[in-house]
């Protein structure tokens, strides 16, 4: 069952058969530290970004590289629609959408 919470920072975080998706603590700036570290310090032309869940790494995403190009890939229906930011029609996917995601 998903669970939509409150963390203790106050932004949604999520679990999913009580196993968090974002931090219980501040999925903000979690996100934030997940996407530098991975990053190291590049600058991406293209993010391809699985598992986007509530948008929190894709929200450090935009504010550390506003220039990329990014495609989140969502595994949820219900993820999708409590993203904190809503992306445009090309960029994201998710199961059931009815395209695949070749075609976006």
């Amino acid at each position: 069952m998903l669970e939509i919470l409150a963390s203790r920072s106050g932004q949604p975080t999520a679990r999913l058969r009580g196993v968090y998706l974002h931090s219980p603590y501040d999925p903000g700036a979690e996100a934030l530290r997940f996407v530098q570290d991975r990053l190291k310090g590049q600058n991406p032309a293209v993010v391809l970004l699985l598992g986007a869940e509530l948008g929190h790494a894709r929200a450090a995403l935009r504010r550390l590289h506003p220039q990329a190009a990014l495609l989140a890939v969502f595994y949820d229906a219900q993820l999708q629609e409590r993203s904190l930011d809503r992306p445009g029609p090309n960029e994201s996917w998710r199961p059931g959408q009815g395209l695949s995601l070749i075609h976006i």
